[in-house]
């Protein structure tokens, strides 16, 4: 039996929020993405990334190969007004099913402290979990300065606890009492409640920025 591809592996959607849109990173994003991810406030977090525009390219093209193959997804933040992106999600499978994935971001470093990241994980989360049908979303925690995130509990951290992120521990815990999928859990936190993947990863076209922090 063949079964048919999911819609996104041919055309991802677009994901809209009051003041941001996110689509499927394309080849007019490979500019801005290259000059805000090579800017040090920001590629001190990251794995080194594409060292140049045309390699950045390669990253897209390679970032197209795979949702086609229904095993990753790359999104582009776009703030409404603008046209290029000034952001990245990255949602890749941890197994063949898509049930269990990890996701990644990357955010230009004037975006920060704008509420911008809050909006996009939301519609990122959203996506993976209805669309791409993930049950468990994994993120992994690295050495972040505490005033660039929103931690839960009302400090700094990056995934706000509204998006009902869970550190491993607390996982567990939950897995005890019950099987509830379609959360967000993050994994080796460093920092109490920080949620930031960090799983960097060669590509043709250079290193796919692994995470970076940005505030809420």
């Amino acid at each position: 039996i063949e079964l048919q591809a999911p819609d996104w592996w041919h055309e991802v959607p677009i994901l809209s929020g009051p003041t941001i849109q996110i689509r499927e990173v394309e080849a007019r994003d490979t500019g801005s993405l290259f000059e805000l991810l090579t800017d040090p406030k920001v590629s001190r977090y990251i794995s080194t990334p594409p060292p140049s525009v045309a390699a950045f390219q390669g990253f897209v093209d390679w970032a197209h190969r795979r949702r086609e193959g229904g095993n990753c997804v790359c999104l582009a933040v776009v703030p409404r007004g603008l046209e290029q992106a000034i952001g990245l999600f990255q949602v890749r499978a941890l197994e063949p099913s898509f049930r269990i994935a990890e996701w990644g971001f990357a955010l230009g470093a004037a975006f920060w402290s704008t509420g911008i990241f809050s909006e996009a994980a939301g519609l990122v989360a959203d996506f993976a979990f209805k669309t791409i049908g993930v049950h468990r979303l994994e993120a992994r925690a690295g050495d972040i300065p505490h005033h660039a995130l929103p931690l839960e509990g009302g400090g700094d951290g990056v995934v706000p606890p509204q998006l009902g992120a869970l550190t491993e521990d607390d996982a567990d815990a939950r897995d005890a009492r019950d099987a509830l999928p379609h959360r967000v859990h993050a994994q080796h936190a460093h920092l109490p409640g920080v949620r930031v993947q960090q799983a960097g990863e060669q590509l043709d076209g250079g290193a796919l920025p692994r995470a970076v922090g940005a505030g809420v």
